[in-house]
């Protein structure tokens, strides 16, 4: 699984993402912070589906194209899908609205894995965060014990680090640096 904020406002150069994802190879890759158009467009590149679900959108009249949300992009089958706001700002015009999306994915060996995408609310709002966590391991725990869930995403946690433990189940593995963008030097996006 791969978990990676392409920045849904900032100019992305889609051809690098796609080339770097490919060499990677991953199972599941989850985009916490993506149009739709371009997680349409990577997926179409890496041939692939997705799953794409709004998470806030400031000007839905005058730029509709502008919107930003939350993609799972696979080569699998993606069952059971779904998504919940995580955020206390529930307005889809209120940029600070976060959401959670979910789904199983089933392989054709028969394997499955239920996996979780989420963008936890930035620096400057720590209890915001936590609340949001409480809430992602509440869906966790009300849905089925099997396959047990992987949580992908980008926690904003280089302040907070404690908010991975209030994920129920998740064991923390120390990921490489991924924030910023152009030049990481810390680590916030996990799976």
């Amino acid at each position: 699984m791969l978990t990676w904020n392409i920045r849904g406002a900032k100019p992305t150069d889609l051809t690098r993402v796609a080339e770097l994802i490919a060499a990677e190879s991953p199972d599941v890759i989850a985009l916490p912070e993506v149009r739709y158009k371009r997680a349409a467009e990577l997926a179409e590149r890496l041939d692939v589906s997705s799953v794409w679900n709004k998470m806030h959108h400031p000007w839905p009249p005058l730029f509709p194209s502008k919107a930003e949300g939350a993609a799972l992009i696979l080569p699998h089958i993606l069952s059971n899908t779904n998504h919940a706001a995580e955020s206390d700002a529930c307005s889809k015009r209120i940029c600070r609205r976060r959401i959670v999306q979910w789904g199983l994915v089933e392989r054709t060996d028969g394997s499955s894995d239920r996996v979780f995408n989420l963008h936890l609310s930035p620096h400057d709002v720590k209890e915001e965060r936590r609340n949001e966590a409480a809430r992602i391991s509440a869906i966790a725990c009300s849905l089925p014990d099997s396959p047990p869930p992987i949580v992908a995403g980008d926690l904003n946690d280089q302040e907070s680090p404690e908010v991975i433990t209030l994920l129920l189940g998740i064991e923390a593995v120390a990921p490489p640096s991924s924030s910023q963008f152009d030049a990481p030097t810390s680590s916030i996006d996990h799976v």
